[in-house]
């Protein structure tokens, strides 16, 4: 009875490891995914950065551009703090985790019309440096990609 008792719990162990290890494995996932869409919008703010300002004018006065501001950080933080230990650079990733998430609450506190009067501030200082703005995205999706990429253990060099 008790042989079979350990049996069962060690089994169980192993089944809640292995959903773990799945659910780590799917949020890096998104956040690679997240990576390659950062690096294609910096492509995208490269080659004809007016395809994004165009978009971003006709879509700032929705609420629905202001609800997807406030949940894509609020989502992008949650991910990021829960899967630096998982990374390459924990600290940081843990640390833009943190500030996705104030991001969001400060969008959240200044309300839709601030939020409104900020994109088109936003719009109109950021509209030369568009290229520059396409290098950055295109480096923190790379960061992205490269800090969930896969880790590569220190004990097996030893």
């Amino acid at each position: 009875m008790r042989i079979k008792l350990v049996v069962n719990i060690k089994s169980t162990e192993t089944a809640l490891n292995r959903i773990l290890n799945n659910e780590t494995m799917i949020i890096k996932l998104i956040l690679k995914f997240l990576g390659i869409l950062f690096i294609l919008l910096g492509i995208l703010f490269i080659i004809n950065p007016e395809v994004i300002y165009v978009w971003l004018e006709d879509n700032m006065k929705t609420s629905s551009l202001y609800i997807f501001a406030i949940l894509f950080r609020l989502s992008l933080g949650i991910l990021l703090i829960v899967a630096a230990k998982d990374s390459k650079y924990s600290g940081p990733i843990k640390f833009f985790g943190y500030l996705a998430i104030i991001a969001a609450l400060v969008l959240i506190l200044i309300g839709q019309e601030s939020f409104q009067g900020l994109i088109a501030l936003l719009i109109t200082d950021f509209r030369p440096y568009a290229h520059v703005s396409g290098l950055f995205s295109m480096g923190a999706g790379g960061f992205l990609i490269y800090a969930f990429s896969r880790r590569i253990n220190s004990q097996s060099h030893n």
